[in-house]
């Protein structure tokens, strides 16, 4: 079964950037990124799953942050953010 992913638009810190891009290098399996409600808005896309996408848009609309893993899969198509 593949994987659908969906093109989300975030803001992404520098920090969360240095850090995928670290993992990337690494070889690690998987990383945490966290989001802000003000990171909400940003020139960022990002490739996640609809269960991501859930969860990003409820701790939105509830003015909280919210914690995503990103799978070395996700990692790997995301690197266009990364640079």
């Amino acid at each position: 079964m593949t994987t659908k992913y969906i093109h989300f638009k975030v803001a992404i810190p520098v920090d969360q950037k240095t850090e995928i891009r670290h993992a990337l290098h690494s070889g690690v399996d998987s990383i945490s990124i966290r989001l802000k409600p003000e990171d909400q808005t940003g020139g960022d896309v990002i490739s996640l799953t609809q269960t991501q996408v859930n969860k990003l848009k409820k701790a939105y609309e509830l003015n909280k942050g919210a914690t995503i893993n990103i799978s070395k899969t996700q990692i790997k198509r995301n690197l266009k953010i990364v640079g």
